[in-house]
């Protein structure tokens, strides 16, 4: 009697075990529709993406395809004039957010109106679930400002095309910033290219922005590059020409009597003075 008892005990209890896992499993599965519709709602899911040229947009290259979307988000909420950024994906991380952003101010020397800073918010179990971006003043009146650094670049663009060669061409960007930019610690907009082309006053990070932009509208390959040089945080840039990358720094060059002293240079030789840092050591190196 006993032993007829323990068995029907550990029946009723396999069948309560299968029940419960069984109703736990429809309830997570529940809940997971139900997460995955709140979601689709909230970042307005959107799976396609945007390509970007790699050798165009080499930190977007960089990126997982979560931080793709992230990035074209970016973009078009900045051309816009949009504030707020919903992301396309669930479980966005906040360096995902970083990794992005970073990756379009280093990319798009054209969006000089998107400041560095932004916000975000985070929701417990959803991760970030809004950017909020901030623009410059240029973006009052966007229009004025963009027919202002357009003309800026395409004086240069044009007369540059008058060289037969791609470093030539790339030669004549590299002098006209020098004498077109004067260095300015109290520049306005310092970090961004319009600071360079159309207020003329700038810091590294300027010269390079505006070096990038232009060389890009000439189709020659220009990447931003940040670090440090002599141990003090600098920027400038590295060229595709002729199948290689090439070191370029505009702001040295500048300031120095020779004016091409830190042009078209081997990282066996850059390397002494400068030394690239974060992202930017992922770029391709100059050999």
């Amino acid at each position: 009697m006993k032993r007829i008892f323990r068995l029907l005990l550990a029946v009723w209890f396999l069948c309560f075990c299968v029940f419960t896992l069984k109703k736990e499993a429809i309830f997570s599965s529940f809940f997971h529709n139900v997460k995955d519709i709140f979601v689709r709602q909230l970042f307005q899911e959107e799976k396609e993406v945007v390509a970007y040229d790699d050798l165009y947009h080499p930190y977007y290259a960089l990126l997982d395809e979560k931080e793709k979307r992230i990035y074209a988000k970016i973009i078009d909420c900045t051309n816009a004039l949009e504030t707020t950024l919903k992301p396309f994906d669930a479980d966005i991380t906040e360096k995902n957010i970083a990794n992005a952003y970073q990756a379009v101010m280093f990319d798009c020397p054209e969006l000089f109106w998107l400041e560095q800073g932004y916000s975000y918010e985070v929701l417990e179990n959803m991760g970030v679930v809004s950017v909020t971006l901030s623009f410059h003043e240029t973006a009052v009146d966007l229009a004025k400002n963009q027919q202002l650094f357009l003309k800026a670049s395409e004086e240069i663009v044009q007369n540059a095309l008058v060289y037969p060669s791609d470093e030539e061409r790339e030669r004549y960007v590299h002098d006209a910033l020098c004498e077109r930019i004067t260095y300015d610690l109290e520049a306005t907009m310092n970090q961004s290219a319009y600071s360079a082309l159309v207020n003329h006053q700038t810091v590294c990070a300027g010269y390079a922005k505006a070096f990038q932009y232009i060389l890009k509208q000439l189709s020659i390959p220009c990447a931003y590059v940040t670090g440090s040089a002599e141990g003090e945080d600098h920027a400038w840039n590295i060229v595709y020409l002729d199948g290689s990358w090439w070191n370029v720094d505009v702001t040295w060059d500048d300031e120095l009597e020779d004016p091409y002293m830190f042009f078209n240079l081997k990282d066996d030789v850059f390397d002494e003075t400068h030394a690239r840092s974060d992202i930017s050591v992922s770029l391709p190196a100059c050999e």
